[in-house]
């Protein structure tokens, strides 16, 4: 019997079909998409909003014993009241994680036939990868976040010479933001984690 794996025969259609990956620091979802590819980026640090201590609630202290011991007795919907009006901080700039935005990998091969299409996420390795075949070349991609070397890495494969190409680029995910080439392998994104519902749209990390 095979190392656990989660695997699927179609692309993923929407953001919670995709398989994850990530280091505690950056994660990504890869959507396994045959001719285009998405990954969809996060990083620990991209949040709205800015600190404010007149958020916390100073009352919280004083109910949490009794939220506690209805939560023992089994009084849930009691203990979530309480909860609500007491340990939650009271809305204002706190700010909300935002996701970084999509890095995009388009046009990896020509038109042809599908066949054997397979993604999937080893458990063991927690190794993302995608596999299929078109006009009689097998491509497979594997997508890994490493923590030693805090990267992300996407490593691309076909079993015919000359097979491997593509076109990156960087789609932002609402945010404020540019993407700039420098030099012939880097592109530099600045982006700026900006929204109105948890946090004023002004502040937030950049």
């Amino acid at each position: 019997m095979g190392p656990p794996t989660l695997w699927y025969r179609r692309p993923a259609q929407r953001w919670l079909e995709a398989l994850p990956v990530g280091n505690g620091r950056l994660g990504a979802m890869v959507f396994g998409g045959v001719a285009d590819e998405r990954i969809a980026l996060n990083e620990s640090t991209f949040w709205s909003g800015a600190p404010d201590p007149s958020q916390d609630n100073p009352a919280g202290h004083e109910h949490l014993a009794e939220i506690r011991q209805l939560l023992f007795d089994g009084q849930y919907r009691q203990a979530v009241d309480l909860i609500s009006r007491h340990l939650l901080g009271r809305q204002g700039n706190y700010g909300t994680h935002l996701p970084v935005g999509d890095l995009l990998l388009q046009g990896l091969h020509g038109p042809g036939e599908l066949r054997n299409y397979r993604r999937e996420l080893a458990l063991d390795s927690a190794v993302a990868s995608t596999s299929y075949s078109v006009a009689g070349v097998r491509f497979t991609r594997e997508v890994i976040a490493s923590h030693p070397d805090q990267v992300i890495a996407v490593r691309l494969e076909a079993d015919h010479l000359g097979k491997v190409s593509f076109q990156l680029r960087f789609k932002p995910n609402g945010n404020p933001s540019q993407a700039q080439v420098r030099g012939g392998d880097t592109l530099v994104i600045s982006a700026d984690a900006r929204e109105t519902k948890h946090s004023d749209g002004k502040t937030g990390f950049r």
